[in-house]
């Protein structure tokens, strides 16, 4: 999602991830904005595109999670097929209940910021004019202007992209180790291929990020993002 000329453009229900990047690539190009991305590992819930993120609140703010919800997780993990709807659309209806400027309220957002800290949670809202707000941030890290909601926000998304990216069985070199393997085995990054090791030994986050900005050649003006992964 990003927001633009006062309107919240929201983007989901990418069930393969080359439409999801394409669409990224085309909207980033076209807006200078803050993005925010979400990669779902449903943990309750159907697998339906209702389920996905981001979460319209009001028509002027909307959200992703990154977490587990147990006041709306009702039939636990173990039986999550059973509910329908997932524990961050059930907390979304109650968020809709406050005020449409709820964002510029602190009392309500030290509010939320006590219930994602309780949850061992993270939120990222953002409004019609760009704003955002991330509950619980300090749980989450930046790297090369990018925030991650966790580790799993970055290996999530590196097994999510790695066979989109290069499905051919050419032989390349590694970036960071310099050993040549198959190049459906690595993730193309703007600085060339990352192999698998590398990807799980200590530069997954600068693979992530490096994968994620913009590639040199193509014109874009995005500013910031926001990635968050492995929520309901």
């Amino acid at each position: 999602m990003f927001a633009y000329k006062g309107k919240l453009h929201i983007k989901r229900g990418f069930f393969q991830f080359k439409k999801f990047y394409q669409s990224l690539r085309k909207h980033e190009s076209q807006y200078p904005a803050d993005f925010v991305i979400h990669m779902r590992l449903s943990t309750s819930g159907g697998r339906t595109a209702n389920n996905c993120h981001p979460f319209k609140i009001n028509k002027n703010v909307a959200f992703v999670h990154n977490g587990i919800l147990s006041k709306y997780d009702y039939f636990g993990l173990k039986q999550n097929h059973k509910q329908l709807k997932s524990d961050t659309a059930l907390y979304c209806e109650d968020l809709s209940k406050y005020p449409i400027d709820f964002l510029e309220k602190p009392k309500i957002v030290n509010e939320i910021e006590i219930f994602a800290k309780k949850e061992h949670s993270k939120f990222i809202f953002m409004d019609n004019k760009g704003k955002v707000y991330i509950s619980n941030e300090s749980s989450g890290h930046w790297s090369g202007g990018i925030w991650f909601s966790s580790g799993w926000a970055i290996l999530e998304t590196l097994q999510t992209v790695r066979d989109y990216d290069d499905e051919s069985t050419d032989w390349v070199e590694c970036v960071y180790c310099g050993s040549y393997v198959e190049s459906h085995e690595t993730l193309v990054t703007v600085y060339g291929p990352v192999c698998s090791v590398c990807l799980h030994g200590g530069h997954e986050t600068k693979a992530m990020t490096d994968f994620l900005r913009p590639k040199k050649q193509t014109k874009c003006t995005l500013k910031r993002l926001f990635v968050s992964s492995n929520g309901a």
